[in-house]
């Protein structure tokens, strides 16, 4: 067997020799601040029956180890109605929160971040189209994350004195997830739709997203997408003991995708958990897509929305945008006799966003949006400049799809 070579990036790729690849990483986030770090990984191409990637990361000024590792096993088969079939695991850790301790009425005396530790094993099934020039792909996957959070080193509580966690703060959490794809990524008014179904402790929880392109042009146009998320089932809760107000899981759905109801950690947060800031005000497309940061709407039942993006037609400006989101929850409040009533309520917003770098980078300047959006904002006095959003998508970041791909603006 030929030794293996240490190939940094850059280097040709050869079959008949075992070679593995090095990328140095920059990365960070708000609680373990910067991190240094060198990415190992098998090969330059995709579709290797065996791939991984390795990418420990350092943060000296916060002295933590940080980082993300995946490993993947990929087979083809022939004469099957299965594309291809695919099995592996993925992990990362991250700090995601800060721990906090002190008397009541003074600042903290001890404070310390929490980090994550996730490890999710993974199968894909893609099923295979009749003709082989179809755009057609319908893929399933299931998934199954267990979850840790690091050890925060509590001391004992004493009367007067109070603790405080993340939001989200979790000591372990294991979920399964089953989910469905199906995409038509013909060039005129594609369309796709997904199912997905998850199961942790005390709680089940659908989800159904779909989106519709319509072409103004080859590259140019408007793209609807509607969401609906429910739960059948929820009995997690925030449980509050004696002096110490150590949070349970946070699991509610809301409709900006705002970093503190990610509890499964699946999206990357450059301020995880902030509450004041610019990093405060990072979206996602993981429910319904509202381009606002409020939590108007978050609730442990169900949320609907329906909303576009717009090329504007006839302006030689492709990466300016308009966008618009219209969303129903329900309410629930208590009468004086203590009976608990539930009313649906509704939601909008309408604004442009700036689109950087294929959609990678957009910065959004929501316009228009309901009186109870707009409460929110008198309430926490923010600026216009305050309201302004933006969506990272640091998963298509990954330095590693740009060597093989390259980065198209």
């Amino acid at each position: 067997m030929e030794p293996l070579k240490l190939k940094a990036v850059g280097s040709v790729g050869r079959d008949d020799r075992t070679q593995l690849f090095w990328l140095p990483l920059l990365g960070f986030n708000t609680h373990n601040k910067t991190m240094f770090g060198i990415s190992f990984y098998n090969s330059l191409l995709p579709n290797k029956p065996l791939e991984f990637t390795f990418s420990p990361m350092y943060a000296p000024e916060t002295k933590s180890l940080t980082g993300f590792a995946n490993i993947f096993y990929t087979r083809l088969p022939q004469q099957s109605p299965v594309k291809y079939w695919r099995v592996g695991v993925q992990a990362q850790s991250f700090a995601y929160g800060t721990y906090s301790e002190g008397n009541l009425g003074i600042s903290p005396s001890y404070t310390k971040d929490i980090t994550y530790y996730k490890v999710k094993p993974f199968v894909e099934v893609a099923l295979k189209n009749k003709n082989a020039r179809s755009k057609v792909s319908r893929t399933f996957l299931l998934e199954y994350y267990y979850m840790r959070s690091g050890d925060v080193n509590l001391a004992p509580a004493d009367s007067g004195k109070y603790r405080t966690y993340p939001l989200n703060y979790f000591d372990e959490q294991q979920v399964i997830a089953l989910s469905y794809r199906h995409r038509n990524a013909r060039a005129i008014r594609p369309f796709g739709y997904q199912v997905r179904i998850e199961q942790g402790k005390e709680y089940v929880l659908s989800h159904l997203k779909a989106d519709y392109f319509i072409n103004y042009n080859k590259k140019r146009g408007l793209k609807l997408h509607a969401y609906v998320g429910g739960y059948l089932q929820n009995d997690t809760f925030t449980a509050f003991a004696g002096n110490e107000a150590k949070q349970g899981l946070f699991r509610q759905l809301d409709f900006s995708g705002l970093s503190r109801y990610d509890y499964l950690m699946d999206d990357l947060y450059i301020g995880r958990n902030e509450w004041d800031g610019l990093w405060r005000n990072q979206v996602s497309d993981r429910t319904a897509g509202f381009r606002t940061a409020t939590p108007v709407g978050r609730n442990d039942k169900w949320v609907a929305a329906i909303g576009a993006t717009s090329d504007i037609p006839f302006v030689a400006l492709p990466f300016l945008k308009i966008f618009a989101n219209v969303g129903m929850y329900p309410q629930s409040t208590t009468t004086s006799s203590g009976e608990e009533t539930t009313e649906n309520k509704s939601i909008y917003e309408a604004g442009v966003s700036v689109s950087l770098f294929k959609e990678h980078l957009q910065i959004h300047v929501p316009l228009i949006y309901s009186q109870s959006i707009q409460d929110v904002y008198n309430a926490n006095d923010y600026s216009f400049m305050e309201r302004i959003t933006f969506t990272l998508n640091l998963r298509r970041l990954d330095p590693l799809h740009y060597v093989r791909y390259g980065l198209k603006l």
